[in-house]
């Protein structure tokens, strides 16, 4: 009574397709080796600075400067790794 051929029914995909979760994969790999690199460099200026290589300069504190040329500047970076548990 109510059916309709079956060429005119709606064709739908089953499954995942792959090309949804590649740029979130790259997105996530750029992240966590951004994450590294931070880290890294936080260290190396932390160890120049303890060995008295690197000073901070007070004239350096709004100076127009990059982080690159800034001996002091340290790099934000949070101790845990990201966690999706629901806060208490």
């Amino acid at each position: 009574m109510f059916s309709s051929p079956t060429s005119s029914a709606s064709s739908y995909k089953v499954g995942h397709h792959p090309g949804q979760s590649e740029p979130k994969l790259i997105i996530g790999i750029f992240l966590a080796l951004l994450r590294v690199y931070y880290v890294r460099q936080n260290r190396k200026r932390d160890r120049l600075l303890a060995e008295g290589q690197l000073q901070n300069r007070k004239e350096d504190e709004f100076a127009d400067k990059t982080d690159l040329e800034l001996p002091g500047f340290r790099y934000v970076v949070s101790g845990d790794w990201p966690s999706f548990a629901p806060a208490n």
